[in-house]
This record gives structure tokens, sequence and C-alpha cells, in this order.
């Protein structure tokens, strides 16, 4: 689930990247985009939501917050936009910055956490053929 949200998390930021770009050069980011790139990130933040409650993971606690204030810019965004206002430059680069930094550590939470139990691969300990029946 969590590789899951993180490949969502990514696609949202290529999303964003490409807005960004075409905001930078004067050119509309078009409606499709950003409803792509919100939806890509609530699924990511959701995922990410589902996952961590069913664990102990302190510093996921952490990223998920993180997400939810860049989520926070986000929507500060999406309202301008549907206002007709011009996006603030600051705010744009506040949310992509904050929103890479997270990804940048979900990434690096993701490889370092420990395996969780059952999950190893392992084959169960077998019983041996000369144990005593002192069940019967």
């Amino acid at each position: 689930m969590y590789l899951i949200a993180f490949f969502a998390f990514i696609f949202a930021a290529l999303i964003g990247l490409t807005m960004a770009v075409r905001h930078s050069r004067g050119l509309e980011s078009g409606r499709p985009l950003g409803i792509a790139h919100g939806l890509f990130a609530i699924s990511g933040i959701v995922l990410l939501a589902v996952g961590l409650a069913s664990v102990q993971a302190g510093a996921g606690w952490w990223l998920l917050v993180s997400f939810l204030v860049v989520a926070s810019g986000g929507a500060y965004l999406f309202v301008r936009q549907a206002k007709g206002e011009p996006w603030p430059g600051a705010v744009i680069v506040a949310h992509g910055g904050l929103a890479l930094a997270t990804i940048v550590l979900l990434g690096v939470w993701l490889a370092n956490r420990p395996e969780p139990r059952g999950t190893s691969g392992d084959v169960p300990a077998q019983t041996t053929e000369n144990e005593p029946l002192d069940a019967l």
C-alpha cells in the first residue's frame, strides 16, 4: 500500500511540475491537469493514512502531516484558480518544494523501515520426524 501511495505522489509531482512549467511560461495550466494532480495527491494521502492506521510508524505519521500541509497549499491554489485569480509564485514554489522534500523523505522511510511481520518470505519452522507423540 505504501508503494502505491509513493507512486501516486510521484505521478502527482510530475503533473505538478508540468503545471508549474506551463505557468512559468505564461500558459494556462489546464483544468484536467489540475484535477489529475489533485486526484493523485489525494489518493496518495488516503493510501498512506490507511497504511499507517494499521501499524506503529512514528516517522510515517510526520510524513502524512507534511503531505497534509502540502495539500493545504494545493487547496489554496485551487481556490485561487476557481476564482480566476493568479497564482502567487511563492506559494507554487513552497507547495512544490515541500512536496518534493516529503516525497524524497517518504522514499527514504520506505527503503529503511523494518519489514512487517509475516511478510519476510521465510518458511515457517517445521516439526521434525523424531518428535515424541506426547499428545496421544
